[in-house]
């Protein structure tokens, strides 16, 4: 998908249930309102189950009543790619990464001069790497649940309202891999 303007669809931009290796590169406009099914789950890509997706070049902004997506990108696939996108005032993610494998680099959060809500990028999983990405108005840059071997390098995070990069593991604090 290239070159395409998804425009404030009803639940999701697109969706990815089991698919293998999509190459996405458009441009979304959000669109949340009141009556929107569960306003956390509306989501700009939404890949369950898949592997091998490219999503890069993609910006995530506002429609023309000022409406956004909640998450731009809801990864729980294993070996993507996800570069080079840019979220203008998501509600609360650019990339939520639930999968192992995955490449998360030069991505763009540019948040509310309040702040989102959640941290700009999420990691869960294993060896995800996140590098060169930049968020600024966040809650937090990066938060990293339950994950062995995730790598953080060279990013960016500006005015981060609590923390610039947040590790939790529920299963041992500390005990496991992270560069």
């Amino acid at each position: 998908i290239k070159d395409v303007i998804i425009d404030t669809p009803p639940k999701a931009g697109i969706i990815l249930y089991g698919c293998m290796n999509a190459d996405i590169s458009t441009t979304f406009k959000g669109g949340y309102t009141a009556d929107t099914y569960s306003a956390s789950a509306y989501f700009g890509v939404n890949s369950l189950n898949g592997e091998g997706h490219k999503i890069h070049d993609c910006v995530f902004g506002l429609n023309e009543d000022g409406g956004k997506f909640a998450n731009s990108i809801f990864l729980v696939s294993n070996h993507c790619s996800i570069t080079n996108n840019v979220a203008y005032h998501a509600l609360e993610k650019l990339i939520y990464c639930a999968g192992n494998d995955n490449l998360i680099e030069g991505n763009s959060f540019l948040g509310r001069p309040v702040g989102s809500f959640t941290d700009a990028y999420r990691l869960m999983g294993n060896r995800n790497t996140l590098i060169a990405n930049y968020a600024i108005n966040t809650n937090g840059g990066c938060q990293i649940l339950n994950g062995a071997q995730n790598r953080v390098i060279n990013n960016t995070f500006i005015n981060c309202k609590q923390v610039g990069v947040n590790i939790n593991d529920d299963n041992s604090i500390g005990g496991r891999n992270l560069s």
